[in-house]
């Protein structure tokens, strides 16, 4: 298994690993709220300015991912 950064062409494949993980979590929500909170978990492109992509590949193909967020706040700034 190798951990590394995702490469471009592969945002979508995250995306759909990403949403296919937190399928489960579907029947403990009300379906409205979970067609958001999906939305949002499967959206990898809009964090990409604050945030790294980091993914688990496993014979040729993705099997995880996590964002990483950086320390600091979302202006840029250190704590």
């Amino acid at each position: 298994m190798q951990i590394r950064d995702a490469l471009p062409e592969e945002m979508d494949e995250a995306a759909a690993v990403l949403g296919a993980e937190y399928v489960e979590y579907a029947a403990s929500m009300p379906p409205e709220l979970w067609k958001g909170y999906h939305a949002d978990i499967v959206d990898v492109h809009s964090r990409l300015h604050e945030s790294e992509l980091v993914v688990a590949e496993h014979e040729g193909r993705l099997a995880g991912t996590v964002t990483f967020y950086p320390p600091g706040d979302r202006d840029g700034r250190s704590s």
